[in-house]
């Protein structure tokens, strides 16, 4: 069944709660939505293991999904609470759970009665509820009303109540509490830190290229300001509102707007998601959540409160883990949030510009440089190409300029693509001559290298884009669609060679040959170890292996080592103290990803004192400063310490076996003191020497 089809077929339904991406249907025994769509759902069911207690059927009506939905009173409540959700995604077969049976504050329906038969017995009673409660004006503002403690509180500030389903008025009501206030009221302002430099989800921002100066940012809960004063004195338009250290400013409407660790520190479950509703509200082009994510608390200085926990100086935090908070940012707002870092997601209103994000984070830069020397630009030729090598050194810096947008995009680039085309073509005709200089020239090896890697870039692409709905190819950038027709010739074949890549992934037979293969890294029985900046050299394969873990984890930049594990479905990523200059960093923290599961474990390291030994295994052979690291590691050895698939001695292990051995922190035999008759010598510079 393709997309058309199954379109059709839910077109023929006559009835159901009709939104614009979804269709939702009351499923008792003996319902039938038509032969083809019962067996499609029997079939889903016995998959994903969904059973009768899944009452309600969601089918999206712009992809191949269908979500098994879970609401025991949904006949008895008048606003049954859901309970559980099984997602089946039909065109990479894969299924995701949901268990809302502990959420304070779960999804909850409204206008029961549109999903039920025209014959069914309590349709008019239902229809009856809901034409009152539009009366009541409980409909007026929909984003938050379909969550259970947001529509109690509208119940109780409108003095009214429901008995069974009938909507009643009541007399000095009192708004619903979800649990007993401390004795000293929760004080959120202490959670604003001082910092001395950007927050992680502004940092990611500038590194990725979305915060320009043209674009307008606006913080919500800034706290002390320290993003908004930074960002003002780089020229950016910035903005920023708080209710304790900014309250007096204006919440404003921007391109950008930034809810930076807000609702991780709001114990009230009902204004964390209104919170999240109006910052989205302000946002234009993007909103960037971040949250903390569960980690390791000493519970000597922590006591359960709400859904969080309540600390000595009193203030709350609430930590998710990351899947639970994408999934409650796409609850509320109805919109895809991408993971970009541990507890950082963007939230794009436009989708052309979250595929343009997408497929930007899939694609590898060249080095012109390197390019040009290589093919000897500028240097004298022989003289049968002198009037082409005139015209180069007439055009050096234009051509230079055209060839690298030549070589990054793997095709031509279009007037959009390059700024000074016009000028180009008055200089010499038209791209394609350019083109053909730079073949000349000697290019024609990296040209079809470029061509090789922007087109195995967009594959990689295409393969997560089958994680989620193909986005249609009316909504994809003008420079997308050249990539896709000139790579692929049209946008079928593209997807379909996409999800051909992406079924691959999930083949461990496949994975564990490629890890095999793989010339990079380091190798166990288990696993391959790679630095992040070897992933881009990886096959396409393994590229979307880890990029599918990234889908749950956010940016791998975030992290130093990448552990592909071969056959069990699970991508590790660590983060070490100082990876680049420290000889010996520390374990900080460990990330698992579990793409069976879809479930992300993170792990504290900071007290094990694990320690990374020989870590040049790991970086490419022409890594600047690989000599050191080597020579560093034949100490390693001398003193006993061998490469070995665990880990080795702990820091304090180290320690112990280095005062034994006489050894200083470089493995190197302690001097003795010199004599104090004698003149000091001058310290060695701190960059100098190796420090664990």
């Amino acid at each position: 069944m393709n997309l058309a089809e199954y379109q059709t077929w839910l077109e023929q339904i006559p009835y159901g709660k009709r939104l614009p991406t979804a269709l939702y249907l009351f499923r008792e025994e003996k319902t039938s939505f038509g032969e083809t769509l019962d067996k499609l759902l029997t079939s889903l069911a016995s998959t994903c293991g969904a059973d009768s207690r899944h009452n309600v059927i969601k089918f999206r009506l712009d992809e191949l999904k269908v979500s098994f939905l879970s609401y025991p009173e949904f006949l008895d409540n008048a606003h049954p609470v859901l309970r559980h959700a099984i997602t089946v995604d039909m065109a990479t077969g894969k299924w995701r759970q949901t268990d809302y049976s502990c959420n304070i504050n779960p999804p909850i329906l409204h206008r029961k009665e549109a999903l039920l038969s025209p014959d069914h017995p309590r349709r008019t009673e239902f229809a009856a509820l809901t034409q009152t409660e539009e009366g009541e004006g409980l409909y007026e503002h929909t984003n938050t009303i379909g969550f259970k403690l947001n529509w109690e509180r509208l119940l109780a500030q409108k003095g009214l109540a429901l008995r069974g389903h009938q909507l009643c008025r009541v007399v000095n009501s009192t708004m619903p509490s979800h649990d007993q206030s401390p004795v000293t009221p929760i004080k959120r302002y202490k959670t604003a830190i001082t910092r001395y430099e950007f927050s992680k989800p502004v940092k990611s921002l500038l590194e990725y290229g979305l915060l320009q100066t043209a674009n307008s940012f606006f913080d919500y809960g800034c706290g002390q300001g320290a993003d908004v004063n930074g960002l003002r004195a780089l020229g950016y338009e910035a903005n920023g509102w708080d209710p304790v250290y900014r309250p007096e400013c204006p919440l404003v409407t921007a391109d950008i707007v930034n809810l930076g660790y807000v609702i991780n520190v709001i114990e009230d479950p009902a204004e964390r998601l209104e919170t999240l509703c109006n910052a989205h509200r302000l946002a234009r082009k993007l909103l960037v959540v971040s949250a903390l994510i569960q980690r390791t608390v000493q519970s000597s200085s922590v006591s359960p409160f709400s859904d969080g926990l309540l600390t000595r100086r009193k203030t709350f935090q609430k930590f998710y883990d990351q899947q639970e908070l994408q999934q409650f940012i796409e609850d509320a707002l109805e919109s895809t949030a991408i993971p970009v870092a541990l507890g950082v997601f963007y939230v794009f209103r436009d989708s052309t510009e979250q595929q343009d994000f997408i497929s930007a984070r899939t694609r590898r830069s060249i080095d012109w440089d390197q390019i040009s020397s290589r093919l000897g630009l500028g240097q004298p030729r022989a003289r049968s190409v002198r009037v082409r090598i005139d015209l180069y050194e007439q055009y050096r810096d234009l051509l230079d300029e055209f060839w690298s947008s030549l070589l990054e995009l793997g095709r031509l680039p279009s007037r959009d693509e390059f700024p000074r085309f016009d000028e180009l073509r008055q200089a010499v005709r038209s791209p394609k001559r350019a083109e053909k200089l730079f073949l000349d020239k000697g290019g024609k090896e990296e040209l079809d290298k470029a061509r090789e890697t922007r087109r195995n870039d967009l594959l990689v692409y295409l393969a997560m884009s089958n994680l989620r709905k193909p986005v249609p190819f009316r909504c994809l950038s003008r420079s997308l669609k050249l990539d896709i027709r000139s790579h692929f010739g049209n946008y079928k074949e593209a997807l379909a060679q996409g999800r051909e890549l992406l079924f691959a992934a999930g083949d461990p037979g496949q994975i564990e040959v490629a890890c095999q293969d793989s010339a990079y890294g380091w190798h166990d029985e288990q696993a391959l170890y790679i630095h992040r900046s070897l992933l881009d050299k990886l096959p396409p394969l393994l590229r979307v292996y880890v990029g599918c873990a990234s889908y749950l984890y956010g940016d791998v930049a975030q992290a130093d080592l990448i552990k592909l594990h071969k056959a069990s479905g699970k991508v590790t990523f660590l983060v070490y103290d100082r990876f680049e200059n420290i000889a010996l960093p520390e374990l900080l923290q460990r990330i698992k990803v579990n793409l069976r599961m879809r479930s992300v474990q993170v792990f504290d390291h900071s007290p094990s004192g694990q320690l990374l030994y020989f870590k040049e295994r790991f970086l490419a052979a022409d890594h600047p400063g690989r000599a050191k690291m080597e020579k560093f590691s034949a100490r390693l050895r001398r003193l006993g310490i061998i490469e070995q698939e665990g880990f080795g001695p702990t820091k304090g292990d180290l320690a112990i076996l280095l005062a034994a051995g006489g050894l200083n922190e470089n493995l190197c035999r302690k001097r003795k003191p010199r004599s104090t008759s004698r003149q000091p010598s001058v310290p060695e510079s701190p960059h100098s020497s190796v420090v664990i």
